[in-house]
């Protein structure tokens, strides 16, 4: 009904929300409101209007993006009204091209940069995987010349102004991340690749700035071997001291079966430590195109080596591996959890807990060990790489809530001959003189 309601609209996808919704909430037509889409830390408001003749009516909002699908999130940080992209950080792996992930959901490639670039949201990171440009620039600068202290620019090798290659060069190394002068805490969430081996875990140093991280509401997705950064201490939540938390209790590893081999995930509810979010995660798998058929739930897995054996009482898994080689001897242990996650303080109380760690046991989208992004990132991504987009959404169960709400400008005159109150486009009324 015309300015019945005209405040903003806000549609939460957070937490235990599928990747797409309804709009069931009371908005006006004829009128603009502001529509605020958001999804962890991720958020666009975009301003509406429904057409008054569509007053008591079932509107269906466009759903291609080149139809201005308004539900959909930030490509950049001028892509709508308030306009919100949370900052990442990557350890590029050589067996899968974790990074990958975040170009192909649309986040703008340029704002995936080395860590020295204060506009990007995304600092690529390296530990045996993909390089990001000007690195790679400058690396191969450093290996053709003895000149240490030239720059880039000087010898002609595309690279920026850098006075110190050597310097940029080791900015963005992965161990910088919880190393002395530790950046992960500038991130809203760490990825780190698979390298392959389980040679990169963090130093003993670096593990407990890295448990301080999770602990004050950092997230972390580890691939595969990664499981090190997250298998971390041993201290049981005290309320007196979260920050010191481990994470050993989560998840108990070992190795995985050796070679290559399919499986097939299943995504199922009935499972002893079925996430609480497991079926609105099942909805979005079925709409993001992950499965197909919602009674058996399954997509098949091209590597499914997860190390991860038995979960600990406050971890949830989405996927498990089943079928295939993941039964088949001599490793009928493959029957494993393949994606788990758990919040951080592990064991805290829910409005305590405001971290998450999440754990990947297949690799996704391919290796990345040679090459330059985002040169690796092309085709379609398989059911296994699509399954990752809903955690890499989603976001710690506190996380959200630091968020501004968006600045709404609201209208402060009536319309000539109007002579009742009329809204002001942001939940308020405009007192209009009377006739």
């Amino acid at each position: 009904m015309p300015g019945e309601r005209a405040g903003p609209v806000l549609v939460d996808t957070s937490a235990d929300a599928a990747g797409y919704f309804v709009l069931e909430e009371l908005v006006p037509v004829g009128e603009p409101f502001l529509l605020v889409v958001r999804s962890g830390r991720f958020r666009r408001a975009t301003v509406q209007t429904i057409p008054a003749a569509s007053a008591c009516t079932t509107v269906e909002l466009p759903v291609l993006v080149e139809d201005g699908n308004p539900t959909r999130l930030p490509r950049d940080l001028d892509d709508g009204l308030a306009a919100h992209i949370p900052r990442f950080a990557v350890a590029t792996g050589e067996y899968d091209a974790s990074e990958c992930l975040l170009d192909v959901i649309g986040i703008d490639r340029e704002l995936f940069g080395h860590p020295s670039d204060d506009s990007a949201r995304v600092h690529l990171y390296r530990d045996n995987g993909a390089w990001s440009p000007a690195a790679r620039a400058c690396q191969q600068c450093a290996s053709t010349t003895s000149a240490a202290a030239r720059s880039c620019r000087e010898l002609n090798c595309g690279g920026p102004e850098i006075s110190d290659r050597t310097a940029f060069i080791a900015a963005q190394a992965h161990d910088v991340l919880f190393g002395t002068g530790a950046r992960a805490p500038e991130y809203d969430a760490v990825i780190v690749g698979c390298r392959g081996d389980l040679s990169g875990a963090p130093g003993t140093a670096s593990r407990e700035r890295l448990r301080r991280y999770l602990n004050r509401g950092g997230q972390i997705t580890a691939m595969h071997f990664a499981d090190t950064w997250i298998t971390n201490g041993d201290s049981s939540y005290d309320p007196e001291a979260p920050l010191a938390t481990g994470t050993n209790a989560a998840v108990s590893y070992a190795a995985p079966r050796a070679g290559n081999f399919d499986g097939i995930g299943r995504i199922d509810a009935t499972r002893p430590q079925a996430s609480p979010h497991i079926n609105r995660f099942l909805t979005w798998a079925l709409a993001a195109g992950v499965v197909s058929d919602p009674d058996d739930p399954t997509f098949p897995i091209s590597e499914p080596r997860s190390r991860a054996v038995t979960l600990g009482p406050h971890t949830h898994e989405y996927v498990h591996c089943e079928e295939g080689n993941c039964t088949a001897t001599p490793a009928p242990d493959m029957r494993r959890p393949h994606l788990v996650a758990f919040d951080t303080p592990y064991g805290a109380p829910v409005d305590a807990a405001c971290g998450r760690a999440i754990y990947v046991g297949y690799h996704t989208v391919g290796g990345s060990a040679a090459f330059v992004f985002p040169q690796h990132c092309v085709g379609a991504l398989a059911e296994e790489d699509r399954s990752l987009l809903y955690p890499l959404l989603d976001a710690p169960p506190c996380a959200a809530a630091p968020l501004e709400p968006p600045v709404c400008s609201p209208s402060t005159t009536c319309a000539p001959g109007v002579c009742t109150p009329q809204p002001d486009g942001c939940g308020n009324v405009i007192p209009c003189d009377p006739c």
